[in-house]
């Protein structure tokens, strides 16, 4: 990604919590260049977005301190949507972290939903209703949730109530970007 293109985004940061959630942040408006860059990476396979994509994820996170956490978790896929794409985009994502806190059994996607894309956001709570599962291990720990998108804030609070009730303390959420207000 090119300075040109990085300098056209609209940046973001912190952004309104969905229920669920302490902080959330976003490096840039989901719009032009940004959107674009999600899109390239999700649905063109342009997997080599995600390297410098992650890099300005982690820089995000740092600067507002959201790195200091005890796990960092990039938002699952179901394993039927992860066979049709290849990859997890969050997990990509994520790698900007490094390996040692990423925990990416910490959270599963148990149950498939149809894609969000186009729907009401009533529709999206419902269908997301139960869809992940936290291991234990994140009893009384923080988590940093890691996702390319937030649109509505409904996947990453169904992804927060799993953690939630599996213990876990306090959780955020850091995307690449957002179109939620600030």
């Amino acid at each position: 990604m090119c300075d040109k293109c990085r300098g056209e985004m609209v940046p973001m940061g912190v952004i309104q919590a969905p229920p669920g959630l302490d902080q959330v942040a976003a490096v840039a408006v989901y719009e032009g260049t940004a959107a674009r860059a999600v899109r390239h990476l999700k649905f063109d396979r342009r997997t080599a977005l995600a390297a410098p994509m992650a890099r300005q994820i982690a820089t995000l996170a740092h600067g507002l301190g959201l790195d200091e956490v005890d796990w960092v978790v990039p938002v699952p896929l179901h394993w039927r949507r992860w066979c049709t794409r290849g990859f997890n985009q969050a997990e990509l994502l994520a790698e900007g972290f490094g390996p040692t806190r990423q925990l990416h059994a910490g959270l599963l996607r148990h149950r498939y939903t149809s894609p969000q894309v186009r729907v009401t956001v009533d529709v999206r709570r419902v269908q997301l209703e139960g869809a992940f599962h936290s291991d234990p291990l994140v009893r009384g720990t923080s988590v940093l949730l890691v996702d390319d998108v937030v649109t509505t804030g409904s996947t990453i609070s169904a992804c927060a109530d799993a953690l939630r009730q599996a213990g876990a303390t306090w959780v955020g959420c850091v995307a690449y970007a957002a179109a939620m207000v600030k």
